[in-house]
């Protein structure tokens, strides 16, 4: 019995990532939420980059019973994440020609997550602040990056919406310090 439960609750769990995973892809490339749909091989739905954008968003997700670091309970570090598994699914579908905007939206997406869990841990206030500083900075280069993206035509509106309501959610919390 608690092994069926616990492999319920480990299929909701990858459903939910499917869910966020759906959100990006084309009606017909959306993948079935079925306990036998193959994700990964030869008749599999996702290449090795899809697969990476998965285990993302399976890692965003709060899991029951596990204990939770500080930054972690953060709506700001919650949303963070959620702007780096978009930032990556937008990545996985840029077309050849922009190493250079892609490589940087990679660096700063991580780049927001990272420095409000640092942040979290510091003791001093201006330590503290100085690393949600940096966060910020980082989260309005990503604003300015999916600009370029969207004016660009390389990105589409919804994607696009989808990280600016992040981007704006986020630098409002951070320049309130939390």
């Amino acid at each position: 019995m608690e092994t069926t439960q616990s492999s319920e609750r480990i299929l909701n769990v990858i459903y939910k990532a499917l869910d966020s995973l759906n959100e990006s892809l084309p009606k017909d490339k959306r993948i079935q939420k079925n306990p036998h749909s193959p994700l990964f091989d030869g008749s599999g739905v996702l290449d090795s980059l899809g697969l990476t954008i998965l285990i993302v968003a399976l890692e965003a997700l709060p899991l029951d019973n596990l204990p939770q670091l500080s930054h972690e309970k953060l709506e700001v570090y919650q949303k963070s994440i959620q702007l780096l598994v978009l930032a990556t699914q937008v990545l996985a579908n840029t077309p050849r020609g922009h190493a250079e905007l892609c490589d940087q939206l990679k660096r700063a997406a991580l780049s927001v997550p990272l420095n409000i869990a640092e942040a979290s841990g510091r003791t001093g206030s201006l330590d503290n602040a100085k690393h949600f500083s940096i966060a910020r900075g980082s989260a309005l280069e990503c604003g300015a990056i999916f600009d370029v993206f969207h004016a660009l035509q390389i990105l589409d509106a919804k994607l696009y919406r989808q990280a600016k309501l992040l981007i704006v959610a986020e630098v409002s919390m951070l320049s309130k310090g939390k």
